[in-house]
């Protein structure tokens, strides 16, 4: 283990990582989700995008 506060090269390469997938796996869930409350909210009409009127 090493003896400075600083994390190698390799740890810092892996929680970069980690990061990038939450980040892309949170947008993946938060825009559906958004979709879903503007639609309830009546701000926006998915309805002719999704059903193609």
């Amino acid at each position: 283990m090493r003896k400075g506060r600083t994390p190698s090269r390799d740890e810092d390469r892996r929680q970069k990582m980690v990061l990038s997938i939450t980040a892309i796996s949170v947008t993946l869930v938060s825009i559906p989700n958004v979709a879903v409350v503007l639609n309830e909210w009546k701000a926006v009409k998915f309805g002719h995008i999704t059903i193609g009127k």
